[in-house]
């Protein structure tokens, strides 16, 4: 089977996305017989014969449209690929730049979406507020729709997933899957972490979207802790959202702050190893790829009940999951995971036990060929 992958992402590995697109170049050689290649606009050079990269350059005021603009340019590019490399299937790491694809491509190349996230899905009249990315994600819904139904198959990252686009979208029961994103499993044993007293407990949040990340309810939890005294370590955000996040700390005299934004994977993975707590109480969250190396690295993850962060943490048996968008709760889960050692130690065993077993690349690979032979 020649697979073709659209993806917007590549080489600057910051989600889940970009790592499935990284760990799909390792599939020609640990399933011979499948051959992918990769076309992309996140790449500096591309390499012959197996990553083409697409250039695009829309005037600013248009950047608004760009998925929309986007669909075209990449349907053209894979077009223009298929004189020399005669994929069977394409497939779009997001989904909506896979529209005009699924219903203009020869009928013999099956079209393939990819859904990573429950952003326009949950967008609707009732939670109105004004503002650009308000629209924009209203602008965007009947897009991601009608992508599921032009393509041939639509692949969701989790079963919360997959069964909100069912609920919501309509797609069709047989063309909707799910498949787990994954990450590479950390060689050796975890290490027990000891969170002693009378020193500052080292709280990791990674995430991008620090208000979708709940980054305000966390630093309120942890101002409700007091006299437990916490050092925030904060990865993911551009630096221009700093003084915005420097803001939300005005309450807080137990906690003092490490704002280190934007971070490669490298860096992110020895902060995982060197804090004590893994905690994103997302508002939202398509499955939590963050969670997923938590667990991988050892460190003791608490999160919120939301989307599919469930799965990740086994309905609370590898971590602990509060209310989204409460601090009252999560003040609770994280004083919880500080109070018992044994417990926590035991959830970490059992999490890394989890990533091993559902979350390894391998797997994750031998699902997505499974899920394309069905089409």
């Amino acid at each position: 089977m020649k697979i073709l992958l659209c993806t917007p992402t590549f080489q600057q590995v910051t989600h889940g996305p970009a790592k499935f697109a990284q760990f799909l170049l390792r599939t020609d050689h640990l399933f011979p017989g499948n051959e992918v290649r990769i076309l992309t606009e996140g790449i500096e050079k591309p390499v012959e014969g197996k990553i083409y990269k697409i250039t695009l350059d829309y005037p600013r005021p248009v950047h608004a449209l760009g998925k929309f603009l986007r669909m075209w340019s990449y349907y053209r590019a894979a077009l223009k690929i298929r004189n020399e490399y005669a994929y069977d299937v394409l497939v779009f790491n997001d989904a909506i730049l896979g529209m005009l694809s699924g219903w203009l491509m020869p009928k013999e190349v099956k079209v393939v979406g990819m859904l990573n996230s429950d952003e326009y899905l949950g967008t609707s009249f009732s939670g109105f507020y004004w503002s650009r990315k308000w629209l924009i994600r209203l602008l965007h819904k009947p897009a991601e729709a009608l992508a599921t139904w032009s393509a041939d198959q639509t692949i969701a990252c989790s079963e919360y997933l997959k069964e909100k686009i069912l609920s919501v979208y309509g797609t069709s029961p047989t063309k909707a899957f799910s498949m787990y994103q994954a990450v590479d499993i950390q060689e050796g044993n975890i290490q027990k972490r000891e969170m002693k007293p009378g020193r500052f407990l080292k709280i990791l949040h990674v995430k991008s979207d620090y208000r979708v990340g709940g980054l305000q309810y966390l630093i309120q939890a942890l101002a409700m802790l007091a006299p437990l005294s916490f050092e925030l370590i904060i990865i993911g955000p551009l630096s221009e959202w700093r003084p915005q996040i420097e803001k939300l700390y005005l309450p807080a005299n137990n906690i003092k702050y490490t704002f280190l934004g934007n971070q490669s994977q490298e860096q992110v993975f020895r902060q995982m190893q060197a804090s004590d707590i893994l905690c994103i109480p997302s508002l939202r969250e398509g499955l939590g790829v963050a969670n997923i190396e938590g667990l991988n690295y050892g460190i003791p993850v608490v999160s919120t009940n939301v989307g599919g962060i469930p799965e990740v943490l086994g309905d609370g048996a590898y971590g602990w999951l509060a209310e989204p968008g409460n601090p009252e709760s999560l003040a609770r889960a994280i004083k919880e995971c500080i109070d018992n050692p044994e417990l926590r130690w035991e959830k970490s065993l059992a999490g890394r036990r989890q990533v091993e077993e559902k979350f390894g690349y391998r797997k994750m690979l031998e699902c997505f060929l499974q899920i394309l032979e069905e089409a």
